[in-house]
């Protein structure tokens, strides 16, 4: 630099000018300018995610639509004693359905996405290990519908427990495969299969007066065998598509194994969430479980937009995040939209409660009194699912079920101690504490294991 650019008055080349304009604008070093453009080049990489949750709400939507045709037609027609006793059919039917199938399926999503496995290899153990459980599963569920309810529903039972466990099972590793590859948008065709057979066929019994619970089976089952044949459709074109795939094969032992994660964790989910039903049935009326589950179906409905984006969030928290504290970043941008909406859930259910009333009906009357006491149920069940999504991207699938387990066994003290005494009252305080549970162990986990993630990736 010469005496003559340094002289006062002196004329600014073109480059100091640039310089000058950019420290003006984004103060020294430009930091803002560069954060926006940073910003802005991640703009492009939203439109699948924002697509995927499209795809997602989109079934939400008609999931909400079949059981506004679906839910009041069938408490009606039931009443609230046999009501009571198909709910506890399909509690019975969640607790094995979580080990028959629903831990293959995300295993396979995790093998195929993170672990390169074939596709094919995945797709043939995964339908071996349905087949292997489904059976066994199946068996225990009529038993216990048996010990609990009595002997008049066994073939109900025994229909419900083959279509959803051995058939549903099978479709779920099916179309488990093809969203991994293809993401949300190329199932949501079949999956909107299930809402609008329902509807159709629910309409259709409270029309000729025949709406029992083993007519409801049926309907089940048939549409079970419809999505099956949709899904083995859809994988054998995606198998076309992939003849070509380079990677290793899976083993039963490592889709086994991953899978008894998988199921661990969502087992003691499901006897967090439902576990209540089926203690309420064991030591309280029929009746009570129905006007209880009626009153948690009204207010789950409430989750719809969110379990939209919680259905494609594994896509976005399965792939490694290298940053700095990266995965519980996620957790938190999705944390600050789900305590929103969960509060606006809230003071929905406490102003709607005349539509509500209506919607149940006089004999459900006390369902239209249970939703207050789970007002904030959305708020709590939505804060409770992220930090587990944090823990699955870091790849602590241990650490989930650990957390699975912890809160499903907070649960169960509650419910044991609580619901003889207090019934439906009792479900409701467990409920609460166990979703507390969840958070609280959630993020403690979800941090610790963030920071030694951190720790690992600076030393190499």
């Amino acid at each position: 630099m010469t005496e003559e650019d340094t002289a006062p008055g002196a004329r600014r080349r073109p480059a100091d000018e640039e310089g000058a304009r950019e420290r003006r604008a984004g103060g020294e070093g430009g930091m803002i300018p560069e954060r926006v453009r940073a910003a802005a080049s991640r703009l492009p990489s939203l439109g699948p995610k924002l697509r995927e949750v499209a795809s997602a709400l989109s079934l939400e939507i008609a999931s909400a639509a079949s059981l506004a045709v679906i839910f009041p037609l069938t408490i009606r027609g039931l009443g609230t004693d046999a009501y009571g006793e198909y709910t506890t059919i399909y509690v019975i039917a969640g607790f094995a359905l979580t080990w028959v199938y629903a831990g293959g399926g995300a295993a396979a999503v995790q093998l195929v996405m993170q672990r390169r496995r074939l596709t094919r290899s995945v797709m043939v153990v995964g339908r071996r290990q349905v087949t292997a459980l489904a059976i066994p599963c199946g068996l225990v569920g009529i038993a216990l519908t048996y010990a609990v309810l009595g002997g008049h529903l066994w073939l109900a039972a025994a229909l419900l427990f083959g279509s959803d466990l051995l058939v549903g099972g099978i479709t779920e590793v099916n179309l488990a495969l093809v969203f991994a590859h293809k993401g949300m948008g190329s199932i949501v065709r079949i999956r909107l299969i299930d809402p609008v057979v329902r509807a159709i066929g629910v309409g259709l019994l409270s029309v000729t007066g025949n709406i029992t619970i083993l007519n409801l089976v049926l309907l089940n089952m048939g549409t079970r065998l419809i999505l099956l044949g949709a899904s083995i459709l859809a994988v054998r074109h995606l198998l076309d598509e992939r003849s070509d795939e380079e990677g290793e094969p899976t083993d039963r032992g490592e889709m086994a194994r991953l899978s008894a994660l998988y199921s661990t964790s969502m087992s003691t989910n499901s006897v967090q969430n439902e576990g209540e039903k089926f203690l309420l049935a064991t030591f309280r009326p029929t009746s009570e479980v129905g006007e209880y589950n009626a009153a948690y179906r009204v207010v789950s409905a409430a989750l719809i937009p969110l379990q939209a984006v919680y259905a494609v969030a594994t896509r976005w928290f399965l792939p490694p995040d290298d940053r700095v504290g990266g995965h519980v970043r996620k957790s938190l941008l999705m944390t600050i939209p789900s305590l929103g909406f969960g509060i606006a859930c809230a003071i929905g259910i406490v102003v709607g409660q005349p539509i509500i009333r209506w919607v149940l009906g006089e004999e459900f009357e006390s369902a239209a009194h249970i939703t207050l006491w789970l007002a904030f149920v959305p708020l709590l069940h939505a804060l409770a699912e992220i930090p587990p999504l944090g823990l699955l991207g870091l790849g602590e699938n241990r650490r989930r079920m650990y957390l699975g387990v912890g809160a499903a066994s907070a649960a169960i003290v509650v419910y044991l101690v609580l619901i003889p005494q207090l019934g439906w009252k009792g479900a409701v305080i467990g409920t609460y504490f166990s979703e507390l549970v969840t958070i609280g162990g959630g993020w403690w986990m979800l941090v610790r294991c963030q920071r030694r993630n951190d720790g690992a990736s600076s030393l190499a």
